[in-house]
């Protein structure tokens, strides 16, 4: 789906929610995700200074948050993140961690539901 540049957090999100649906009644098994961090705001060759992918370190967040939820929806949650781009070292950096942090809070999240077992 193309963006017109400049094109941050809420375009994407709102090109996402655009899309949500089709990608729900295709049912997928398995999403792959090329995570390319060149988008980021400040990396050189994707962000305001390049092509205008100006998505902040929140907004991949909430991408990776929006791509969680997707799989939930639709794959059984499985999902797969291969690292393809990012120029700008401290923006890589920051938006890898902030992927894996929305990762591992999904996952502590679910060790920590009720079980009827638990005696507890």
């Amino acid at each position: 789906m193309p963006l017109r540049p400049p094109a941050g957090d809420p375009e994407y999100l709102a090109a996402l929610a655009q899309i949500r649906p089709r990608l729900v009644a295709h049912q997928p098994q398995l999403i792959l995700v090329s995570m390319g961090y060149d988008a980021h705001v400040d990396d050189p060759l994707g962000g305001k200074r390049g092509t205008g992918m100006c998505l902040s370190t929140a907004g991949f967040g909430h991408l990776t948050d929006w791509l969680l939820d997707l799989v939930r929806d639709t794959s059984g949650g499985r999902i797969a993140f291969n690292l393809e781009g990012g120029y700008e070292l401290d923006a890589l950096g920051d938006g890898i961690e902030v992927t894996l942090a929305r990762m591992l809070e999904r996952q502590r999240g679910a060790r920590r539901s009720p079980c009827a077992c638990s005696g507890g």
